[in-house]
């Protein structure tokens, strides 16, 4: 079963390595290097506090002393 999880994990990467690849290829003549990279790391926030909302953990954004 392990087995099963660890390929569809890979495949789950691939796609979206693909995807970010193919997407990133066509915005690049309309929007600047920066807005596509502000754009990408909000995108990935979103859909990590969406898997911790998923898995009812919370994201502690703490000040080390």
């Amino acid at each position: 079963m392990k087995k099963q999880y660890s390929t569809i994990a890979a495949l789950a990467y691939a796609v979206l390595v693909g995807l970010s690849f193919l997407i990133t290829k066509l915005v690049v003549p309309f929007a600047s290097p920066t807005l596509i990279l502000a754009h990408r790391f909000t995108i990935a926030f979103i859909e990590y506090r969406f898997f911790l909302l998923i898995i009812k953990q919370s994201l502690q954004l703490t000040r080390k002393k």
